[in-house]
């Protein structure tokens, strides 16, 4: 059976789902997952000059909000970033079989203000809805909420440079953490409809819907 086209407007949000094969916590948090996770994310932002609005991940899948330029943009940045986040779970759970289900989603936002508050709403209230959690910041997995709602907060991740890693020992060469270990970090954009908000009422609108997040 053909796969479906996917349908990418240019420079338009687009948020992206991604489930675990069989549903397996294959993501479920821990300090190393969440470095690992962090730096993955980081490094494919930073390789693909990917705008990043907002993410999630929970234990057997994740959500990301991001603006590619076109489908190929698109495609080639979440490829590499399921890619090495499939090596690397792989090296942390010893899970020998495949990390990822079917395909992701992805769904078009449009520009409308309150399709983008909808979409990022439902992001955020992930670890929520499910009741794994009372309160959208006690959920110990990876999140952007700290920073939406405090832009000083860093978000840093470790790239583990294995390639790197293997040259140094190829050439006989003793391999220290600080020579594969590369710290990443990641800078949220607001999206588009809300740009051109000032920081104070951008964080009110965020603060707003955890509030209405945790109501429910």
């Amino acid at each position: 059976m053909p796969r479906r086209l996917r349908h990418v407007l240019p420079n338009q949000p687009v948020e992206i789902t991604q489930r675990t094969f069989q549903g397996r916590f294959l993501l479920k948090p821990s300090p190393e997952m969440n470095r690992v996770i962090q730096g993955v994310l980081g490094r494919a932002v930073r390789k693909y000059n990917m705008i990043l609005h907002a993410f999630t991940f929970l234990s057997n899948h994740y959500h990301l909000i991001i603006t590619p330029r076109d489908a190929e943009h698109q495609a080639a940045f979440v490829g590499y970033l399921n890619g090495n986040l499939a090596r690397e779970i792989r090296h942390l759970c010893s899970w020998p079989e495949k990390i990822w289900g079917r395909r992701y989603v992805s769904i078009p936002i449009t520009r409308q203000r309150r399709a983008q508050v909808d979409r990022l709403r439902y992001v955020l209230a992930q670890g929520v809805k499910e009741g794994l959690v009372a309160k959208a910041l006690d959920w110990p997995g990876v999140s952007g909420l700290r920073q939406m709602l405090d832009p000083t907060q860093d978000i840093v991740g470790v790239w583990y440079d294995r390639t790197k890693a293997y040259r140094l020992r190829l050439a006989g060469r003793e391999v220290r953490p600080e020579d594969w270990n590369v710290e990443e970090r990641i800078q949220l954009t607001p999206l588009p409809a809300l740009a051109s908000l000032s920081v104070e009422r951008r964080i009110a609108l965020i603060e707003k819907l955890v509030v209405q997040i945790e109501q429910e």
